[in-house]
Parts: structure tokens; sequence; C-alpha cells
């Protein structure tokens, strides 16, 4: 009964960022426009940080792997790489497939400074390559770490954000990377706990 109810929750969130998904690509350019138009000065060096994806996707990653070895969650190390791995191979791909030009080049908006930026086939804008990345990590650690979910979740909300609001990604880019990441955690979490792939 437990699990027939989470499974319905989590049908239930996936179908709502789904429609959430389908609506942002009605607002996207403009939701672009108003965050660029209301930059914040006094935070915009944090966003430049936060958004550079080495320093952000390398800490989070790294903390998790911290976090599960000093735990001794040391089985649930080996999935995680492996989440984030095919997270990004997915993303990349759909990247190269989609080929969506980014919303700074669309609305010709200015870049703060110190953001990077580098014109590739595969680096394009939908969906998030950060989202994806960050939100693959947090299936695992809801499962082992679930008093403080909500603060892995928060963090990987700003790093998604500050992709938005340095101009480099729309709303909808997020929210389907952010799902992407899930769902394919999630199903390595599945595989993991009926096969124990990581265990043989």
């Amino acid at each position: 009964m437990k699990n027939t109810l989470i499974l319905m929750k989590k049908e239930v969130l996936y179908a709502i960022t789904i429609a959430c998904l389908l609506v942002s690509f009605l607002f996207d350019k403009q939701i672009a426009l108003i965050v660029a138009q209301n930059r914040i000065n006094l935070i915009n060096g944090f966003m430049v940080w936060v958004t550079n994806f080495w320093t952000t996707v390398t800490i989070f990653l790294l903390i998790t792997t911290v976090f599960l070895w000093k735990e001794k969650k040391r089985e649930w190390i080996p999935p995680l790489w492996f989440s984030i791995g095919i997270t990004a191979a997915a993303t990349v791909l759909m990247k190269i497939i989609v080929s969506r030009t980014r919303p700074f080049e669309v609305l010709a908006l200015p870049l703060i400074k110190g953001v990077e930026y580098t014109s590739a086939a595969w680096n394009t804008a939908f969906p998030s390559l950060h989202a994806a990345a960050v939100f693959s990590l947090v299936p695992i650690l809801d499962k082992e770490f679930p008093k403080i979910k909500w603060f892995w979740i928060i963090l990987a909300v700003i790093i998604s954000l500050s992709r938005i609001y340095t101009g480099v990604h729309y709303l909808s880019d997020i929210i389907a990377g952010a799902l992407i990441g899930i769902v394919i955690s999630n199903i390595v979490i599945k595989l993991e706990k009926k096969y124990k792939i990581f265990k043989k």
C-alpha cells in the first residue's frame, strides 16, 4: 500500500511538471525579458559563480559523495555517479537534436560580466544540462537523507534559476532538464533496488 501511494505521488508530480513545461513554452520569452530587465547588481557576482557548471556540479557531486561515504551508504555512490553520467549524455544528445538557440542570442540580452559561453553544436539551450545534472542527484539524496532533502532541492533550484537570470536558458529549458535528471535517477534507483547491478 505504501509503495502504491509513493508511486501515485510520483506520477502526479510528473504530470504537474509536464503541464508546467508545456505552459512555460508560451511564456519563455516574456519571462527571460522580465528577468534580464530586473537584474540586481548586488547578486550578479553570486549568480555568475553559481551558474558556473564545473563549480556547481562538482561541489554538489563531491558533497553528495562525501555524505554517502561518511554515513556508510557507500553502495549508493556508483549509482549516483552512473545516474549523473547517463543524465548528462541524454541531455547533450537532446540538445544536439533540438538545437534551440539561447535566449540572450534570440532576444539580444546582455550577458552578465563573467558568464562563460562556448558556441558548439552540443551547447544549445534545450534542455538545461545544469538543471538535469543537479536534479539527477536529488532522488538518491532524498532516499538516503530525507531529513535534509529540502536543502538539496533548494540548492538545485537556485543553481537552475541562475541559468535564467544570466540569460542563457529559458524557463522551459530548466523544467525539462530537471525532469530528465529526476526521471533517470529514479529509474537507476529502481533498477539498483531490483537487480543490485552495482553490488555484483
